[in-house]
């Protein structure tokens, strides 16, 4: 299943040293630092429900090249088509490639999605696995995927599970 049972940590205050550095380098941004003291740059992510491997995937993939607000949307929808949660890898496989052109995916973005579930639905990738491996080491599986490149998704794979 694509949404996982432990609960999401609330995103963290900005990062102290961050926060002193930007004021001392621009006026501007230290009068917005001070009026928000308690500014969270990754409360966004206290929207999502926890995922898995395949969920944070699943996320990635709709989300390259799009706004946060198209993401949620396209998110949204395959959700909606899918009883109300991300699909897990053997329901994605089993369900019409229509669902995901209709939920707002590309044909492309959809045949990436499929080759992911094909993974994990036959072992080949797996949360425990994954969360072993290094980035290089994580980065070189999923671009094996069709549709996968370095830096668009491999290395935000781990974003919305360490933060």
């Amino acid at each position: 299943m694509s949404i996982g049972s432990r609960p999401r940590k609330q995103a963290a205050v900005a990062d102290p040293e961050a926060r002193d550095f930007l004021r001392q380098a621009d006026p501007a941004l230290a009068k917005l630092i001070d009026a928000r003291p308690d500014f969270r740059p990754r409360a966004w992510m206290d929207e999502l429900p926890p995922l898995d491997a395949f969920g944070t995937l699943v996320f990635q993939v709709a989300g390259q090249q799009l706004s946060v607000s198209s993401t949620r949307a396209i998110i949204s929808r395959l959700q909606q088509r899918f009883g109300g949660h991300l699909p897990s890898p053997a329901e994605l496989l089993a369900a019409d490639p229509q669902v995901l052109r209709d939920s707002g995916f590309s044909a492309r973005k959809g045949e990436t999605l499929r080759a992911l579930a094909e993974r994990f639905d036959d072992g080949r990738l797996n949360d425990e696995a994954l969360s072993r491996m290094t980035d290089g080491e994580v980065e070189a599986t999923l671009t094996e995927v069709p549709g996968i490149g370095t830096l668009a998704t491999c290395r935000r794979r781990r974003s919305p599970r360490s933060s």
